[in-house]
C-alpha cells in the first residue's frame, strides 16, 4: 500500500473536502436568497399597508362612504 496508497486517500479526502465546500457555498447562496426575499416581500407589504391606512384616514376625514361618495 505504502506512497500509492497513501496518494489515493489523500485525493478522496480532498474530493470530499471539496464537495463540502460546493454544499456550504449553495446553502450560503440559498440563505442570502431568502433573506433578500423576505425582507423585500415584508417591505412591500409593510407600504401597502401604510398605503391603505393613509387612504382610509383620508376617507374618514372627508366623511366619505366605502363607494368613495364624499358628503
Amino acid at each position: 500500500m505504502g506512497e500509492e496508497g497513501g496518494k489515493i486517500m489523500e485525493e478522496k479526502s480532498q474530493g470530499a473536502f471539496e464537495y463540502v465546500l460546493l454544499l456550504a457555498g449553495i446553502l450560503l447562496v440559498v440563505v442570502m436568497a431568502i433573506v433578500i426575499l423576505r425582507s423585500s416581500v415584508i417591505t412591500g407589504a409593510q407600504e401597502q399597508v401604510n398605503s391603505s391606512v393613509g387612504a382610509y384616514r383620508n376617507a374618514t376625514a372627508l366623511n366619505c362612504d366605502a363607494s368613495g361618495y364624499c358628503s
